[in-house]
């Protein structure tokens, strides 16, 4: 029975997804599953080994060697010259008011990620089918993405802000034959100049002020076996630059404040809304790494270039999710709605658009959608950002003149010489615009 007892209880110990290890009242290692020996890619079931000659941080090998209790304390361990990145909890053994050993429970880093990303990401199974519209131009950028996707180039995604870069960059991760693996993104534009190198690369135990016992994986790290979505790389630091490069190049990585380089295996997506060849010479982003990233360029189109089929898609589609999401019934959309939306230029591109149609819905009191129901703003800005015509131009600039010099004789022949125009001219246009 005792026998029986203790293969069940080994079988349910290997089974479990997280690494057990049992050590004595000392440190030295009594006992390690099926788990943690894949885990480290070695069997550790050995009396001459001590956890604590692997564990970095010396606040946790305190803890164990004080036999306290610790939850989720991240730590790297060094194994044969293998760093793992680990979440550790820690429990003490106790019979009858005696510490014989201490239980340690190590969750690898990148697995949780993956586990987080599963259940908590609603933009983790993005495809290219989720990606709206039908339009010649929306079509050829998604079938060029879709026919790189699965090698492991590096792409280029170009485009105005708000287009949806980073939907091609999921749909192109969920397309290829990383798909099991993290989708790391990063947004060079968004973090502050002074912070952004240790969100790339990570950094050891005590690299500066302020920084972790136990030191910070980062985003390359997180991505291994993955892929990384560096947003906005135009905005990158010079200085920076030239570490993307050689970590491109040389796919490894060295921690702020460390002296280890770090193997990588991933696939490099970068996007971007600057016209990089300018800033290349105006020597504002480095010429190799635009060379680096630029192997395969696609472009993802500006709403105002896709046809209003396009439009009405993603209307329609915004209009039912926040309809649902709001619990509104929207029961009609005027043809005045529509004709405001088909002829608005939509410098925010999709993004200004689904801001819209949620401004609208929300506004919405009797289920019918009119042009009252558009935001203030988005009617402001499109008589200001509306082209002119030469027609136009002239007649305001005629009023303009008239309004300054007068309407009698010498003021028009005052306003034909500031506008470089004879006086019989003036007033064949005068007649022509109706001014009189």
């Amino acid at each position: 029975e005792l026998k029986y007892t203790n293969t069940k209880l080994d079988l349910i110990i290997d089974y479990i997804e997280k690494g057990v290890i049992l050590t004595d009242s000392i440190g030295r290692i009594q006992f390690i599953n099926d788990r943690c020996k894949k885990m480290f890619e070695i069997d550790l079931d050995n009396d001459d080994f001590n956890i604590l000659d692997f564990i970095n941080d010396k606040t946790i090998s305190k803890l164990v060697m004080e036999k306290q209790s610790f939850e989720y304390l991240e730590t790297t361990i060094d194994i044969n010259n293998n760093r793992y990145n680990l979440i550790l909890s820690g429990k003490p053994i106790e019979i009858e008011d005696n510490i014989l050993g201490f239980l340690i429970i190590l969750r690898d880093i990148k697995s949780m990620n993956r586990l987080l990303k599963y259940f908590a990401d609603p933009n983790d199974g993005i495809g290219f089918e989720d990606i709206i519209g039908d339009s010649p131009e929306i079509r050829s950028a998604k079938n060029k993405a879709l026919s790189v996707s699965e090698n492991d180039s590096t792409i280029m995604i170009r485009g105005e802000s708000g287009t949806g870069k980073e939907l091609f960059a999921r749909a192109i991760h969920n397309s290829s034959k990383r798909k099991s693996e993290n989708l790391i993104s990063i947004n060079c534009g968004a973090i502050p100049e002074n912070l952004i190198e240790s969100e790339l690369f990570g950094y050891d135990e005590g690299a500066f002020s302020g920084a972790k016992q136990s030191g910070k994986i980062g985003k390359f790290e997180l991505a291994d076996k993955g892929t990384i979505f560096l947003d906005e790389i135009g905005d990158m630091p010079l200085h920076l630059q030239i570490k993307i490069l050689r970590a491109i190049e040389s796919r490894k990585i060295t921690r702020i404040g460390g002296n280890k380089e770090i193997d990588i295996d991933v696939r490099i997506i970068a996007a971007t809304n600057k016209d990089l060849e300018n800033k290349v010479k105006r020597n504002e982003f480095r010429e190799d790494l635009y060379y680096r990233i630029n192997v395969i360029p696609i472009d993802v189109p500006p709403l105002r270039k896709r046809n209003i089929e396009d439009v009405k898609l993603i209307f329609d589609f915004f209009k039912n999710k926040y309809a649902v999401e709001f619990n509104k019934n929207i029961k009609e959309v005027k043809d005045e709605y529509y004709k405001e939306i088909y002829n608005y230029n939509w410098p925010g591109n999709v993004r200004e658009l689904k801001n819209v149609v949620e401004y609208s819905i929300n506004l919405d009191n009797d289920g019918i959608l009119t042009k009252d129901d558009l935001p203030i703003m988005m009617i402001e800005n499109k008589y200001k950002n509306r082209i002119k015509t030469i027609e136009e131009l002239k007649k305001n600039e005629i009023i303009k003149a008239l309004k300054i010099y007068g309407n009698d004789t010498k003021g028009k022949e005052k306003t034909a010489k500031s506008l470089d125009i004879g006086t019989a001219t003036l007033y064949r246009l005068i007649k022509k615009y109706k001014l009189s």
